[in-house]
């Protein structure tokens, strides 16, 4: 499948992951929690920013209004309070609030969502356990790719996903795989991405998320990494973590 890039957030911001709903089993959910309109109002999200996040806690706060009849009032202050931690929302366009937090991964939170000082909904989640990923030397899009990764401790859902980007036309492929939360090693089978041209660039993505819900509020935590090629890794540049970081949430 190939889509149009659509660049036009400057840092990373979320968008509902319409999937199926949580499933279950003896290694936990697979499949990513639905939100939607008809269940939820609002969608508060904790991601760690991989380029604040390198060398502290910092998490970029992602809010957004999902009811169709949302009307910003610039006199509303909304607000995330973590602890001793109290953070102030910016508007960043009609429906969607950002901030920044600094927060340790792996910790349990008990966040309120706030307007004007009132608070809209309470939750406790957890930052996600960091995954620490040995990603393949190379990687190319015709051959089976296998990536292995620690963490402390199990999260929710793991997400692993592989890209092929076309820099001359924005296009690109995309593959994604739900796995289950005690997986330490993943194959991308050949073939799951397209080769695009000489100036495709390719990414194997690995992400952990956290949900918890409270209401009609949902709360979600996002840990990401990330090795860009062709042929042998390379770290991502800072356009490239952008572009990743809202291609894996949906974001086009």
């Amino acid at each position: 499948m190939k889509k149009r890039l659509n660049i036009w957030f400057v840092l990373f911001a979320i968008v509902l992951m319409t999937l199926s709903a949580c499933g279950g089993g003896d290694n936990g959910p697979t499949a990513l929690p639905e939100v939607t309109p008809q269940d939820y109002d609002w969608a508060v999200h904790f991601i760690w920013d991989m380029d604040l996040a390198e060398k502290t806690s910092t998490y970029s706060i992602s809010v957004y209004n999902l009811t169709a009849d949302f009307t910003y009032n610039p006199s509303d202050v909304y607000g995330i309070d973590v602890g001793e931690h109290q953070t102030n929302l910016w508007h960043d366009e009609t429906n969607h609030y950002e901030g920044t937090i600094n927060l340790d991964p792996g910790r349990e939170y008990h966040v309120n969502f706030t307007k004007n000082g009132e608070i809209i909904s309470s939750s406790k989640i957890r930052m996600p356990y960091k995954a620490t990923v040995a990603f393949p030397l190379t990687f190319f899009p015709s051959l089976s790719a296998t990536m292995n990764w620690s963490m402390q401790h199990n999260n929710s859902y793991q997400i692993a996903e592989a890209y092929s980007i076309n820099q001359d036309t924005e296009q690109y492929d995309h593959y994604m795989k739900v796995l289950s939360p005690s997986a330490r090693t993943f194959t991308f089978p050949a073939n799951a991405v397209e080769s695009m041209n000489p100036s495709s660039y390719y990414v194997l993505h690995l992400t952990q998320e956290n949900f918890s819900k409270n209401g009609r509020v949902a709360f979600s935590s996002y840990f990401s990494t990330a090795w860009a090629y062709p042929g042998s890794k390379h770290e991502l540049s800072r356009e490239e973590k952008i572009r990743i970081s809202r291609a894996t949430l949906n974001l086009f």
